[in-house]
């Protein structure tokens, strides 16, 4: 069964590197001409050099570069710009480090992440280094200046101009001089302070990296059946000793999906309380045996969202698993019989999504035991279930 599920992930895997996440975005040319296109949004990690774009949704995929354009980005979720700048990428490397304090300005056509946008504007660059720039009431952007270097004894220094930087250009009455130097050289700490600004300006402004809108939860009921696999063996009893192959099984599971609080809406908070039932029947004879096994399986977990378009979705789950025993026993012909008593285990599952609305998945549980209450005992319990699902509550 394992073997499935690892063809499955597989195949949807391979089949996701190839897709394109188009979203509604814009651009503007360099004759300020705005156009309206469906954007691939690649999620940069590091400040893209150029960037895909279809006008419509069957048309041709083109690229374009900082040279084309002034500006492209999705409304309110990211937005880069294209400036002419001087920029210092002296290393932040240890080994690396110059022993001159001062910046080594070189200049470039950069592409500049939007950070804050209002009176007082925040940009990032990052490719080998992270760089910070300003501008105030859309100035030409000015890198803050922030260096480790070594000194003449070989210690390492920094040189934190961009703290006078700061006071010198975001002047405002309720911004005082602690406020600017306990400011770090970082993304959130410099947000805070831009975003602090514009408020005391009372302008206005856009916090490209805030979570827009609420979290969604949505609630499925999933109904399923299962391929259940279960060996049990003993020292004591060999003769009990007993593989009963693959037999069907049935669950009833609903599923609560709560997004967390990120900005890309991919990864999933899962829990799902299952009633799952199973008549696993031996008839080897002369011993014969029935496994009645009705048990709530509490599934939790984290689901990782693989987006396609707005429509479609496929995921990936990893999920611990905690069994609560509804009255299960294995039911020998003859002798004693033997109570069954879960120790919970651990799941992965692969899925589909259509609209939010429906859901598929394929989902494998490890071996684990169900006989932890004896201890002359092993047994060996995994399933693979097919499960579908319907949401019947959800939040936007």
């Amino acid at each position: 069964m394992k073997q499935v599920l690892i063809i499955l992930f597989t195949l949807i895997s391979t089949n996701l590197l190839s897709q394109a996440e188009f979203q509604n975005g814009y651009f503007i040319d360099n004759s300020n001409k705005k156009v309206e296109c469906l954007i691939y949004n690649r999620f940069w990690n590091i400040t893209p050099q150029n960037f895909d774009y279809k006008l419509t949704e069957s048309s041709e995929v083109k690229t374009l570069t900082a040279k084309d354009v002034k500006e492209f980005g999705t409304p309110d979720e990211f937005k880069y710009k294209s400036f002419t700048i001087n920029i210092d990428k002296s290393s932040d490397e240890l080994n690396n480090l110059s022993g001159d304090k001062k910046p080594f300005f070189e200049e470039e056509l950069l592409f500049l992440q939007t950070i804050i946008e209002g009176k007082g504007i925040l940009y990032m660059y990052k490719g080998f280094v992270t760089r910070f720039f300003f501008s105030v009431d859309g100035s030409q952007p000015e890198q803050l200046i922030f260096k480790n270097y070594f000194d003449k004894n070989k210690k390492i220094r920094q040189n934190t101009q961009y703290i006078q930087q700061l006071w010198e250009n975001f002047k405002c009455e309720n911004i005082y001089i602690t406020d600017v130097k306990n400011v770090k050289y970082s993304k959130i700490s410099l947000s805070k302070f831009f975003i602090l600004y514009n408020q005391c300006k009372n302008i206005e402004f856009i916090n490209y990296e805030k979570p827009k809108g609420k979290r969604p939860v949505n609630i499925y009921i999933r109904p399923g059946v299962s391929v259940n696999s279960l060996s049990i063996t003993s020292e004591v009893s060999p003769n009990r000793n007993t593989d009963y192959g693959n037999n069907i099984g049935y669950r009833l599971g609903i599923e609560a999906e709560f997004y967390l609080p990120l900005k890309k809406r991919i990864w999933t908070l899962i829990a799902e309380p299952t009633f799952q039932y199973s008549e696993i029947v031996d008839e080897s004879l002369p011993l014969t045996s029935t496994l009645n096994y009705k048990y709530l399986e509490l599934n939790l977990g984290v689901r990782y969202n693989l987006i396609l378009n707005n429509n479609n979705k496929f995921f990936v789950n990893a999920l611990i698993l905690y069994d609560l025993d509804l009255g299960s026993n294995i039911d020998f012909n003859f002798g004693v019989d033997l109570s069954v008593k879960g120790l919970g285990g651990a799941a992965a599952g692969v899925g589909y999504k259509f609209k939010e609305n429906f859901i598929t998945e394929v989902r494998y549980a490890i071996n684990r035991s169900i006989l932890s209450e004896h201890d002359n005992w092993e047994s060996n319990f995994q399933y693979l279930s097919f499960v579908v699902g319907y949401k019947i509550f959800g939040t936007k």
